[in-house]
C-alpha cells in the first residue's frame, strides 16, 4: 500500500468514526481538548468537519508553549479557544494527595484515573 493510499484509508476510517458520532449527538455543541500536538489537532479538524458548534479547551502553565500552538490551530479552524491556565505546584500537591487517598483505599488506578481525580479535586 502506497503512503497516499494509506492517508486516505486513514482519512477515510476517521470521517466514518465522526459520521458516527455526529448522527448519535447530532446538533448540540461540542468540545474539544486541545494541546496544539498532532492528536488533538486531527481531532479539531474533524470536529469542525462534522459538528456545526464547537469549542476548543487548553489547561496550560503559565510558560507552556502548548498554548501557542493551540492559539494558531484555532485560527485555522475559526472556533471558540477557552484557555485555563494553572499552576504546575498546585496540580502535584494535589495529585501526590489524590495518589495517596487512592493508595491507603487500596483503588488501583491508571494514569487517566488519577489525572481526572486530580483535576476534580484541584476545582
Amino acid at each position: 500500500m502506497s503512503e497516499v493510499n494509506f492517508v486516505e484509508k486513514y482519512y477515510q476510517i476517521l470521517e466514518n468514526l465522526f459520521l458516527k458520532h455526529q448522527k448519535r449527538i447530532d446538533h448540540q455543541k461540542v468540545g474539544v481538548l486541545v494541546s496544539g500536538g498532532i492528536d488533538s489537532s486531527i481531532v479539531a479538524y474533524f470536529t469542525t468537519k462534522f459538528f456545526d458548534e464547537a469549542v476548543f479547551f487548553i489547561l496550560h502553565s503559565k510558560d507552556a508553549v502548548d498554548l501557542v500552538y493551540a492559539k494558531l490551530l484555532n485560527q485555522k479552524l475559526d472556533q471558540e479557544l477557552i484557555s485555563v491556565n494553572f499552576d504546575k505546584e498546585k496540580v502535584n500537591t494535589v495529585r501526590k494527595k489524590v495518589e495517596d487517598i487512592l493508595e491507603k483505599a487500596k483503588v488501583p488506578s491508571s494514569l487517566t484515573h488519577l489525572s481526572i481525580a486530580t483535576c476534580f479535586f484541584s476545582s
